[in-house]
């Protein structure tokens, strides 16, 4: 269960180099049991409000989806738990695009078709 999954996480943590880091912490994107998944640790503890909101835009994306094609991915948050003075997010990798590529991509394309 989660309990499990956490351990594997800290262990795969320990032995790994982050994928970015920053002020707040570091990024991991691991593999666990042939499921992809980004592990963020931060150095300071988030309010739940934060990781609430989180879900809550997920929901919402999900369900905007359904009915539109072109709807930013938000990934899926599968667990936020706390270890000693660090805490941990774990969510789906989504694979694509950073939302700044695809607003680069369309000012580019918009500037280029205004140059034509």
């Amino acid at each position: 269960g989660m309990e499990q999954l956490q351990k594997r996480i800290l262990s795969e943590v320990a032995k790994s180099r982050p994928y970015t880091s920053g002020t707040e912490g570091d990024i991991y994107r691991l593999e666990i049991d042939g499921k992809d998944y980004i592990i963020v640790k931060k150095r300071f503890h988030i309010s739940q409000t934060e990781y609430d909101f989180q879900k809550k835009a997920y929901d919402i994306s999900l369900e905007l989806s359904k009915k539109e094609e072109n709807i930013v991915a938000v990934p899926e948050l599968f667990n936020h738990f706390v270890d000693g003075s660090d805490e941990y997010i774990v969510m789906e990798y989504v694979h694509g695009k950073t939302l700044y590529t695809l607003i680069l991509e369309r000012l580019v394309s918009k500037i280029l078709i205004t140059m034509v």
